[in-house]
């Protein structure tokens, strides 16, 4: 859990200086309790960074389509590489 917590840091660590870079950025922090991903699940970064690429492809679909598509997609069972493809497609479309 010490190298999920220590993941989570680095990743608010550069959140924070990209905003003391520019004041008018704001970048939400992300909770580095362990406790907190234990009960999603989450115990490695591995595992944090595939929740974090699920939730964002979710999002996506679901403001450029409708929730109920985005839920269609089956995100979940998804491979890593199907995952990162569909993330990067749906990511160009919404530019």
């Amino acid at each position: 859990m010490l190298e999920l917590t220590n993941h989570i840091k680095s990743i608010n660590e550069k959140s924070k200086k990209e905003m003391d870079s520019n004041p008018n950025l704001w970048i939400g922090t992300i909770v580095e309790d362990p406790t907190h991903w234990e009960e999603y699940g989450i115990t490695t970064p591995a595992q944090f960074d595939r929740y974090q690429d699920e939730c964002c492809l979710y999002e996506v679909v679901a403001s450029q389509y409708s929730k109920s598509y985005a839920r269609s997609l089956g995100i979940h069972d998804m491979s890593d590489k199907e995952l990162t493809d569909t993330l990067d497609s749906y990511s160009k479309t919404s530019l």
